[in-house]
């Protein structure tokens, strides 16, 4: 997931994955998944992205942050920086994010 994550931000090179399976697949449900994470994930935390991405880089890097963060604690891992995630959770809230 980390290194997906760093192809994504062009930390490293891309892997070629377009032989597989799983990820045609993916391709092909693109559109389904997005709209099912903004169903169930909530407009908001999407709107709040949104926002973040095209006025506040900043902002948009510490939300997309804790949301891998937050994806690593709820599949029983930890944060890769526990430091900074508390950096990053206390500045956007008390920037009222």
């Amino acid at each position: 997931m980390v290194r997906l994550w760093k192809e994504k931000r062009g930390e490293t090179p891309d892997l070629d994955l377009s032989g597989e399976l799983i990820v045609q697949l993916g391709l092909v449900t693109e559109d389904l998944n997005r709209r099912w994470f903004e169903r169930n994930a909530g407009h908001k935390i999407v709107q709040r992205m949104e926002l973040a991405r095209t006025a506040d880089k900043a902002t948009f890097e510490d939300l997309s942050w804790l949301l891998l963060d937050q994806a690593r604690i709820l599949e029983g891992g930890s944060p890769e920086d526990p430091a900074k995630f508390a950096e990053r959770m206390n500045r956007l809230l008390l920037a009222g994010t």
